[in-house]
């Protein structure tokens, strides 16, 4: 369909983690994907835990192609 193609990949995002363990500190994880939407869920994934923070998605995807619930539309 044209007009409805992805951005080019790959994508890198970055998030920061913590393990649960006295003494933990957050370390810096990031992982390069091939396509948009890869990138995208482990995003959404990322936002899903407490001890999981993303940091950045890289280049910017179009978040109006995805949802959380099928209805509310993913945002940075």
């Amino acid at each position: 369909m044209e007009g409805d193609s992805m951005a080019e990949g790959p994508f890198t995002v970055v998030w920061l983690g913590i393990d649960d363990a006295p003494g933990a500190e957050w370390e810096r994880y990031e992982r390069t994907l091939p396509t948009e939407e890869l990138a995208v869920r482990l995003w959404e994934n990322a936002t899903l835990y407490a001890n999981t923070k993303p940091v950045s998605i890289s280049p910017e995807p179009d978040w109006t192609r995805y949802t959380y619930d099928g209805y509310t539309p993913l945002n940075r």
